[in-house]
């Protein structure tokens, strides 16, 4: 473990700093807002809090999936003894490298060469 994680303040000690500073910017907030607006404030948050965690979950597994993927391009990218130059394939030319047995490298030099035009 890093020395910036180890020796830093602990996440759960954050997290109810962050929560008391929200609940205190919220409570500031509403008390500038007429009874009603404050209620419909109070119910959209109360939908967010309800819903959010789907989201956050959705993602939590979606990240997993891409750590998944990440994992077998660097071993493929082992086994073409290319590295992170795996990364400037796509699946197919990936795939059809393993398959027979070396890597497109007029690609990967053509693709870490390419300069994108400059918008402007």
């Amino acid at each position: 473990m890093s020395n910036r994680l180890k020796d830093g303040p602990n996440p759960l000690d954050l997290h109810h700093e962050h929560l008391r500073l929200s609940d205190e910017k919220l409570a500031a907030l509403k008390s500038r807002l007429i009874p009603r607006d404050a209620q419909d404030l109070d119910d959209r948050l109360n939908l967010v809090r309800r819903y959010i965690h789907f989201r956050e979950d959705g993602k939590y597994y979606l990240m997993l999936g891409y750590d998944l993927l990440r994992d077998v391009i660097v071993e493929c990218g082992r086994r073409l003894d290319i590295g992170d130059d795996a990364f400037q394939l796509t699946l197919e030319e990936l795939f059809d490298a393993l398959r027979v047995g070396f890597a497109p490298h007029h690609l990967i030099n053509q693709r870490k060469s390419y300069i994108p035009p400059n918008p402007n």
